[in-house]
């Protein structure tokens, strides 16, 4: 990134190394994901490929008791890219550190509170980012006005597959 860039957009809170350095092949995160009107359903996220330039995953929705719902859709993303997609306007970004927890435990985390412009309206997006976890935020929120339009929280993850719990009877 040049200066230029640097002065215009809040820094992402993990560079692309970072997060390749946390990512392994098989590594799985399972999100709890509400959005208006839809059912709230489980997002399993798999990265099965993982090199130094780039991540392959597969997201496969599921329904609460943890059955795939529709075909996964696979994916690649350069490292440079995950990154990016979490970098705002620094003008329109405020960065606090904060407490959290959800499904998945408790956490330290880096709060990013982004004021936003949709085609239905002004809006925020607060996103928070796990010190200790290099990845998307387990916990995202993405509000038109008052109301919460989005919600993507983190149930378990960031280890292999067979740790993740889908809450199913051995």
């Amino acid at each position: 990134m040049d200066n230029e860039l640097n002065v215009e957009m809040q820094l992402a809170p993990f560079p692309a190394a970072e997060l390749r350095e946390a990512a392994f092949e098989g590594m799985q995160m399972l999100f709890h994901i509400e959005a208006l009107g839809q059912p709230a359903y489980l997002r399993l996220t798999t990265y099965f490929e993982v090199e130094d330039t780039h991540v392959a995953f597969e997201f496969q929705n599921l329904d609460a008791a943890g059955n795939p719902v529709g075909e996964p859709v696979e994916g690649e993303s350069t490292w440079e890219e995950l990154e990016n997609d979490v970098t705002w306007p620094k003008s329109m970004t405020t960065v606090t550190e904060t407490s959290l927890d959800v499904v998945a435990g408790h956490f330290e985390c880096w709060f990013y509170e982004v004021k936003i412009d949709s085609d239905e309206g002004p809006g925020m997006i607060r996103a928070y980012f796990a010190k200790d976890r290099p990845g998307p935020p387990i916990r995202f929120e993405q509000f038109v006005g008052d109301e919460l339009t989005y919600l993507m929280e983190l149930v378990d993850g960031h280890g292999p597959s067979w740790e993740i719990d889908l809450g199913e009877e051995e």
